[in-house]
């Protein structure tokens, strides 16, 4: 299963819960990939806020980062240039990110920003217009499956006999 989210879109938000479920539940039998794609013409904090999840990544805190941007939205989603780097390194500290000088780093890094860049190429290529885009098993799923949780689990669990 593979997720095209911004981190600063509210329909990205509003399907998080749906999604963490699905991961938790089928976490045995499912691979579930998030490939950012930030949409900065109108979400100015989207591509930072990618960085940071990234850059809490490479010390193995992707998935804790991943979701206190989504469930701390409303808090950093309209923050200043000035002030937005401070809501995610406070976010990297209560995740307890084990080294704040390298994910402060990391964020700024090169290699970040080749992931996200890479992250963004496929989603062109795979014609992604609009987040989130959900697709499984190569296939784009139309959004009145992957929002229903019994239409995506029936799908899921189908594939997996």
């Amino acid at each position: 299963l593979v997720e095209y989210g911004d981190f600063q879109c509210p329909a990205c938000r509003s399907a998080f819960p749906l999604l963490k479920e699905v991961k938790e539940k089928y976490q045995d039998d499912l691979t579930f990939i998030f490939r950012n794609n930030p949409i900065t013409q109108i979400h100015p904090n989207a591509k930072v806020a990618s960085a940071a999840a990234e850059a809490a990544g490479l010390q193995d805190k992707f998935w804790e980062m991943h979701d206190i941007l989504y469930n701390q939205q409303n808090v950093w989603a309209n923050a200043s240039i000035d002030d937005r780097q401070a809501f995610f390194i406070d976010m990297a500290k209560e995740i307890e990110v084990p080294d704040i000088d390298k994910f402060k780093a990391d964020m700024k890094s090169k290699k970040i920003t080749d992931k996200i860049n890479f992250d963004l190429a496929l989603a062109r290529k795979d014609g992604v217009t609009a987040t989130p885009t959900i697709f499984f098993n190569g296939e784009r799923l139309e959004s009145d499956v992957w929002a229903d949780i019994d239409k995506l689990s029936t799908l899921i669990e189908d594939t997996v006999k």
